[in-house]
């Protein structure tokens, strides 16, 4: 499976909270997806999209369980495209 297969754009905007250009954690990618998903990730789920694009180069582990999108503002990017895609259908 590519990356693009296995990661759609919810997947993604469950992702992309505001503060996701900081650091940011399995568990606080588990608790945006419960405030904005009809079907939110459990943390293995968050675990294997986190190494699908860490092996992308898309993200990266900057310290023990802490990670960093590789893109400077490619989480504000995301949150755009989310709400974008919710505002034009």
């Amino acid at each position: 499976n590519s990356v693009g297969e296995t990661l759609d754009n919810e997947s993604l905007s469950g992702m992309g909270h505001p503060a996701c250009d900081d650091e940011f954690t399995v568990q606080e990618v588990v608790e945006a997806s419960k405030a904005s998903l009809p079907r939110p990730f459990g943390a293995s789920h968050v675990n294997q999209m986190l190494s699908k694009l860490g092996d992308a180069g898309l993200v990266y582990k900057d310290r023990h369980g802490k990670y960093r999108f590789a893109v400077p503002l490619f989480g504000q990017f995301i949150v755009r495209q989310s709400e974008d895609a919710a505002r034009f259908g």
